[in-house]
């Protein structure tokens, strides 16, 4: 069983972990009910469209997974939802999804030791500094022994996504306060906290043994390196490689006894 801290607007890691055969249930919470029917149509549209493509990637599995998986992924290209919200409905009924929103992955009323992972992509950089500690501790606390943790961080600037002109590090000029004074919305707001700060959080709330990988935009890194891209004080004794760094993967697994 899995537990997704921050599902997004179309709870495209459950669907997926489902299709794939790596969850039987996942159980996967919002602070605010972000999950769109009209994304998870969407979604399923695309998947539809480049139905070839994923059967082909499929075909170099071995052969009774990539039959499991085939099979799954034709069920859920196959649902009859005439409306968004039916669809959706029946998304999650087949891929055994509990969606909970409102709720606070760091609060949550969940059993302790009944989950075997404990993810979140592309959420742990809109958590505040403060929080961490907590949020993660509470998904340890309901890992049960030997569980993986698995966290995909976006480390860029948010802006970046949708605006061209913007460098995926321009959030890296300002310093905290005035980064605080700014009028960013609840999904763009990001801690902005760099790769290594990390670390020390994870460990805090009781992961050992970490394993990252991140992803450095090399261009970036040059220009931080030249001194081509202004940085406030709070970043100036940072390593470049760490500043570009505009992915970051963290996984770990709950001791056993």
């Amino acid at each position: 069983m899995i537990f997704e801290a921050g599902t997004g607007q179309n709870a495209v890691v459950p669907v997926l972990l489902w299709c794939l055969g790596c969850s039987r249930h996942t159980v996967t919470v919002d602070l605010v009910r972000n999950l769109n029917p009209w994304f998870i149509a969407l979604q399923l549209d695309y998947y539809r469209a480049h139905r070839q493509c994923l059967f082909g990637h499929l075909k170099s599995e071995p052969r009774e997974y990539a039959k499991g998986a085939a099979e799954r992924l034709d069920r859920l290209l196959s649902l009859p939802g005439k409306s968004p919200y039916a669809l959706t409905k029946q998304v999650l009924e087949l891929c055994n999804i509990t969606y909970i929103a409102p709720a606070d992955a760091g609060k949550i009323d969940l059993p302790a030791s009944s989950f075997d992972v404990f993810l979140s992509t592309n959420f742990l950089e809109h958590i505040a500094r403060g929080e961490l500690p907590d949020m993660l501790r509470h998904g340890r606390h309901m890992l049960k022994p030997g569980g993986l943790s698995v966290h995909l961080i976006d480390n860029s600037d948010h802006d970046a996504h949708e605006c061209s002109g913007v460098s995926r590090f321009n959030f890296l000029r300002f310093d905290d306060a005035e980064w605080l004074r700014m009028d960013y919305s609840q999904t763009k707001n990001t801690n902005r906290l760099r790769s290594s700060e990390y670390l020390p959080i994870f460990e805090s709330a009781g992961f050992n043994e970490l394993e990252t990988q991140a992803t450095i935009d090399y261009e970036a890194r040059d220009a931080i390196d030249a001194g081509a891209l202004p940085l406030s004080p709070r970043f100036q004794n940072m390593v470049a490689d760490d500043l570009a760094t505009r992915t970051t993967l963290i996984t770990s697994r709950k001791p056993t006894p």
